[in-house]
């Protein structure tokens, strides 16, 4: 359970706060309570943060009364009560809050009677209140009725990949509240986040981020936050059905059963927020369609390149920062780690100027000035020199992803050491899903001549902000932007070998029995993405092995999971390099042909299934003798 801090006046609420305190230690929570306060305002704020800040949420109880404030309050300063600073100290601290206001008719305790010279202030406090959930309550009773339904505990449920930026998240404090009205108070329930028509298709504005941070801003208010990457109906579903170990819904071994248990949840609870990341094809977005229906208890964020969403939908175009927003960024980013100039305002802003005010390529350079601790005009002439390389071999991306994003990546693509530069060859042919740690560690196994050092490669590639280390640091995520930059941009001399490692690090993560549902959770549910996407590009260049090897496992998984459809071309891939790899009659042709015939045989089509079973049998007769357990094996398919 939650540990959490419960912010009210004394003078109205005192009965409240304390029946509140109560009931939230029988809910099983842990509470602090602020009774006394030091007078000197300047001492105020650090013993407020001290106490809050190990806390989970802050219970915010609000009434009428404005309350206690400190005697020598800075006349300069917006005057603030006790209760208020404290709500000042729980947003600048992230944390969550939850808010319940007494009515107009609530039965408070007495007052001293007499004008409130401060009420005006309070009034407008509470006003201040309307952009967020809240509860309202008129006896104690109500209160504690509200305090049972706001699902106190909720807010820890989440998968959100990143956690906030917090200040350094500039210039979308408008278009955050925009989201939120929409969301809560036109009452829509989805809402589609798009780049702005005029930079229609380009990557790195920010869609996601922004979505990231809208869950964050608004934790309080939802029930569980849910990220999930939906680029296509096969992701879509095993994102959903993933969902269950977050949701605390049983895990069971057939993807169709765990999906439908994911959507009963959210069909019968309320109150949540799921994000559907990364709708960018005409497909995704059909999938997505198809899936609506069933979300209507909570609130859907979508992000997607294209603009053709209608009808059922909310849809907010995404524009790059302003110039202001940019250049507050570079200079907050960059504090007290750069080289400093007397001209550091004007040159952020022509640097920012020639980012385009785009939020990745901004970033990436904030995070090359702080390795390098440059100026912001010594990184700006790095640029222009890197720009002009960028466009002889930049030329089919273009269409995609701004010049800026493709100029700021080439230059800290140089300043990578080798280690980092090793491991992005790697990494680029995995899927933009979360990579575990352990997978990487891997790379260490496949024989390279020079291995990767693993933790050293990755501590480079996040200083540059290529990768985004995961809340525990069990996992790292890749822009999929620098992804397929760093895979374009690879010499083509070099890709076959760089994709044979990436290949040999799967397999060398995939040693576990894929029958076995134990090594799932560990081992083939965090690698499926990646080796669905590895297993494409290495078929592609003609690599059978150990391509058809891991066919063979991803499409194993996929069975198990009764994810049929996807798994059976999987199945007769890897059959036909068996059998183009090793000939017709070798006894991995043998498996090949069992593994396809069981899949034949779980969706009922045995007619197809029994020829492959005899096929299979008559391979191993002749491999082996007739006591060969292989053989037993084939009699028993048969």
């Amino acid at each position: 359970m939650a540990k959490l801090f419960i912010s009210s006046t004394t003078k109205g609420l005192k009965s409240y706060r304390v029946a509140a305190a109560e009931k939230l230690r029988q809910l099983g929570h842990e509470v602090v309570v602020q009774d006394e306060f030091p007078m000197v305002h300047e001492k105020i704020a650090p013993m407020l943060a001290a106490r809050i800040a190990p806390c989970d949420a802050v219970i915010l109880l609000i009434g009428p009364v404005f309350g206690a404030r400190p005697v020598d309050w800075p006349p300069e300063l917006p005057w603030r009560s006790y209760t208020q600073l404290e709500y000042d100290i729980a947003l600048e601290l992230q944390k969550p809050v939850f808010r319940f206001i007494a009515t107009e008719a609530a039965d408070l305790d007495s007052v001293e009677s007499g004008a409130d010279p401060h009420q005006p202030l309070q009034a407008e406090y509470v006003r201040s209140m309307a952009d967020y959930l809240y509860w309202t309550f008129s006896s104690q009773g109500e209160l504690l009725t509200a305090l049972e339904d706001s699902h106190l505990d909720g807010f820890a449920r989440h998968n959100l990949p990143q956690v906030s930026l917090g200040t350094l998240f500039k210039g979308r404090r408008d278009t955050l509240q925009d989201l939120h009205r929409t969301l809560v108070q036109r009452a829509a329930n989805k809402a589609v986040i798009t780049a702005n028509q005029t930079i229609a298709g380009m990557g790195g504005v920010g869609k996601t981020r922004l979505t990231l941070e809208y869950a964050w801003k608004y934790c309080s208010e939802y029930s569980a936050r849910l990220y999930v990457k939906a680029d296509s109906l096969s992701s879509l579903r095993r994102n959903l059905a993933e969902l269950a170990g977050t949701l605390q819904v049983p895990v069971v071994a057939s993807l169709d059963e765990q999906l439908q248990a994911v959507l009963n949840w959210l069909q019968t609870n309320a109150r949540w927020l799921l994000i559907l990341d990364n709708v960018d094809t005409e497909a995704g977005k059909d999938a997505v369609l198809d899936f609506l229906p069933q979300l209507t208890n909570g609130h859907v964020l979508i992000t997607s390149r294209l603009a053709t969403w209608t009808g059922t939908t909310e849809q907010i175009a995404l524009d790059v920062l302003s110039e202001s927003a940019a250049v507050e960024f570079l200079l907050e980013r960059t504090a007290n780690q750069r080289s400093p100039a007397e001209a550091d305002a004007a040159d952020a802003a022509a640097l920012a100027r020639q980012l385009g005010y785009l939020p990745l390529a901004l970033e990436q350079a904030g995070a090359f000035i702080v390795q390098h601790a440059l100026s912001f005009a010594a990184y700006s002439r790095r640029w222009e020199a890197q720009e002009h390389k960028v466009l002889g071999w930049s030329k089919d991306l273009l269409g995609r992803y701004d010049r800026s994003v493709l100029t700021t990546w080439s230059v800290t693509f140089e300043q990578l050491d080798s280690d980092g530069r090793g491991l992005l060859h790697l990494l680029c042919w995995l899927s933009p899903d979360p990579i575990p740690v352990s997978l990487i560690e891997q790379q260490r196994q496949t024989g390279a001549e020079e291995p990767v050092d693993s933790e050293a490669g990755i501590a480079n590639l996040v200083a540059y902000s290529f990768l985004k280390r995961s809340e525990d640091r069990q996992s790292v995520s890749m822009h999929r932007l620098v992804q397929e930059i760093c895979e374009y941009h690879l010499p083509e001399g070099m890709k076959r070998g760089e994709l044979e490692r990436s290949l040999r690090m799967l397999n060398d993560f995939c040693t576990g029995d894929v029958q076995d549902v134990r090594t799932w959770p560990a081992m083939y549910t965090p690698a499926y993405p990646h080796l669905l996407r590895i297993v494409a590009s290495a078929d592609r260049a003609g690599i059978a092995e150990p391509t058809a090897r891991l066919m063979n496992q991803v499409a194993s998984y996929l069975q198990g999971r009764a994810d049929f459809a996807v798994a059976e071309p999987l199945f007769r891939r890897a059959l036909s390099i068996f059998e183009s790899t090793y000939g017709p009659d070798h006894p991995v042709v043998a498996t090949g042909l069992n593994n396809l015939a069981e899949l034949l045989r779980a969706t009922n089509h045995l007619s197809e299934a029994e020829p492959l079973c005899r096929r299979a049998l008559s391979i191993d007769e002749s491999s082996y003798n007739s006591d060969h357990p292989d053989v037993a094996t084939d009699l028993n398919n048969l």
